[in-house]
């Protein structure tokens, strides 16, 4: 661990640090410690149907490269395992979200970005955000934002959550007694 440093609370590094694990481009820096996941959208969890999905949002919202996002390994598929697959892998210290988008899309499917999640839907979410904060998640983040979209000019899922599922969500990361909640509203433009 190289402490004390400078922290930086708001990243996209989840898909880098799956296969450049300095964070180089912040460690330069001074930067020792970075949290990633943020806007509602990580690398985890992702099923393998989905991570074209991932890495649109990705593309868009943060304009990452194709080729670069090409390079995550997807050595993992639920939160826990990409959190194993990191350990002992990271030159930086790191904690990551659990991604809203995410949660939806591995729940949902394609109607993550049709819908609102049913009670089923937000209760199987809920496991989800149990599970992840279980495996040393940082908490949960989420968006609604009118400037997230996907590359195919979608919004982002977590977009059309109802208040309710988010604020289930929100207190299952409550229920783990540790943790942050990183929320964009509609009105952060």
């Amino acid at each position: 661990i190289v402490a004390p440093g400078i922290v930086d609370p708001h990243t996209h590094y989840d898909p880098q640090l799956t296969f450049e694990p300095y964070g180089t481009s912040s460690c330069y820096h001074g930067v020792t410690t970075v949290a990633a996941g943020n806007c509602g959208f990580s690398v985890a969890p992702t099923r393998a149907s989905d991570r074209g999905s991932i890495t649109q949002i990705f593309g868009r919202v943060e304009d990452m490269s194709p080729g670069s996002l090409a390079a995550i390994p997807w050595d993992f598929e639920s939160f826990p395992e990409f959190v194993a697959a990191r350990s002992g892998q990271l030159g930086i210290n790191a904690t990551f979200y659990v991604g809203h988008c995410n949660l939806r899309l591995w729940v949902m499917g394609e109607a993550a970005y049709e819908r609102e999640a049913t009670a089923d839907e937000v209760d199987r979410m809920r496991v989800l955000v149990r599970e992840a904060m279980q495996a040393g998640a940082a908490g949960l983040s989420s968006t609604h934002a009118p400037t997230h979209l996907d590359s195919l000019d979608r919004p982002v899922p977590s977009r059309l959550a109802s208040r309710s599922e988010l604020e289930a969500l929100v207190r299952e990361v409550g229920r783990a007694n540790g943790g942050s909640i990183s929320y964009l509203p509609y009105s952060s433009i």
